[in-house]
């Protein structure tokens, strides 16, 4: 639940568009985005495990995946005037791709309602990349 509140109001802070409120956005981006890089790291860690141990409540742990990262491509998009500066922002993003390589390397394991949550967490990692 706190997942989606601080989702939000991401959300709603990276559409402002007068600069007092970006330069605030970026200044809460630059201090929020270790903890939640943590955060989408740790879910989709733990993910990978239940998944490979066959654990059947993976879904729960992909979902607060998919948001964590739903919200860093707000801040790694809409937080930073040079998003490639910012050594979490390189991390995330080196990240990326091996996150991708694993979900398509598991997809055929899936079950259907996780199946459709890894196509939707594929699809937002690649357009994190698009948007910068």
């Amino acid at each position: 639940r706190s997942l989606l509140v601080l989702h939000q109001v991401v959300k709603v802070l990276s559409s402002k568009r007068l600069s007092g409120d970006r330069r605030m956005f970026q200044d809460l981006s630059a201090h929020i985005y270790p903890t939640v890089y943590s955060v989408w790291d740790a879910h989709c860690q733990l993910f990978f495990l239940k998944v490979q141990e066959n654990v059947d409540d993976a879904t729960k742990t992909l979902e607060n995946a998919l948001l964590s990262l739903k919200t860093l491509e707000k801040l790694t998009v809409h937080g930073f005037k040079r998003p490639n500066e910012s050594r979490h922002v390189n991390l995330f993003l080196k990240l990326v791709f091996e996150r991708a390589k694993a979900m398509l390397s598991i997809w055929p394991s899936l079950k259907s309602l996780t199946e459709e949550l890894a196509k939707k967490f594929i699809i937002r990692l690649t357009n994190v990349l698009l948007s910068l």
